[in-house]
């Protein structure tokens, strides 16, 4: 078991057994505090980061899909991570056919198709 201090409150947290993620990029933990987790990422480029979020969604929609929306959304309100991200997942699904893989594009297409629509409107 693995306790961690956090820097600006003092607050420990604890690591609960596994990694419910793991890849040579990062990792994702439960935590003794309530739909917390950790998640350890080192300093690697957007499309390395975006390729193992891709990885491992189907596992952390069901083990935290709070987190893996804000996820998500963080990725969509980024315009270069969100062209990776859709690059990625639309080369993803080529390969290898997934439904979420497909519903996570159809959102990146429905989010682009609104900013179009609003930028139409602005101008």
């Amino acid at each position: 078991m693995t306790v961690l201090t956090c820097a600006s409150t003092g607050q420990s947290i604890t690591l609960l057994g596994e990694p419910i993620a793991d890849s040579s990029e990062g990792k994702v933990w439960r935590t003794n505090r309530n739909v917390s987790l950790i998640h350890f990422l080192e300093s690697f480029d957007i499309e390395e980061q975006i390729a193992v979020f891709i990885k491992v969604v189907p596992q952390l929609m069901n083990d935290a899909p709070k987190w893996t929306r804000i996820i998500h959304d963080r990725i969509l309100n980024d315009d270069s991570a969100c062209q990776v991200y859709q690059q990625l997942l639309h080369s993803g699904n080529l390969n290898t056919p997934h439904f979420l893989y497909h519903l996570l594009e159809e959102s990146i297409a429905n989010k682009l198709k609104i900013q179009e629509n609003l930028s139409s409107i602005t101008q």
